[in-house]
């Protein structure tokens, strides 16, 4: 299933050795964003290609259904020289008005604003394109 291919490398790349911070505001969008699910071909290498991942990658609510979105660079936080750094352990959810909604919280998934973090999927799920 693709989503368990997802759910792999979500969990591989958070063992870096450095962290990167951000702020409520990085849901702010521009006209030029892509937004949308993370593709299959992001993967073929064996290694994620981040050119080939949305600006706003939708995250899936416990019922499986699109609750909002990340940016790529919370998911997926880069150095200058391009290395995949390691994540802050919750990353903000925004809906397509830039309102924070929830949290995607390090193996727990989406968690909606106004409830604890024990709460929401207890998968970290991002979709992929071919499911």
């Amino acid at each position: 299933m693709s989503r368990i291919k997802t759910i792999i490398v979500v969990a591989a790349l958070g063992t870096g050795s450095a962290a990167l911070g951000f702020a409520a505001t990085a849901g702010a969008q521009n006209d030029n964003d892509t937004r949308g699910p993370i593709p299959e071909t992001a993967f073929e290498s064996g290694q994620l290609d981040l050119s080939q991942v949305p600006d706003l990658v939708d995250v899936l609510g416990p019922e499986g259904t699109s609750v909002g979105y990340v940016r790529r660079d919370d998911l997926y936080p880069t150095s200058p020289e391009g290395d995949i750094l390691e994540r802050e352990p919750s990353i903000p959810v925004f809906d397509g008005n830039d309102r924070r909604v929830g949290d995607w919280v390090e193996n727990r998934g989406f968690v909606a604003a106004g409830t604890t973090s024990s709460a929401g999927s207890r998968t970290p799920t991002t979709t992929v394109e071919g499911e």
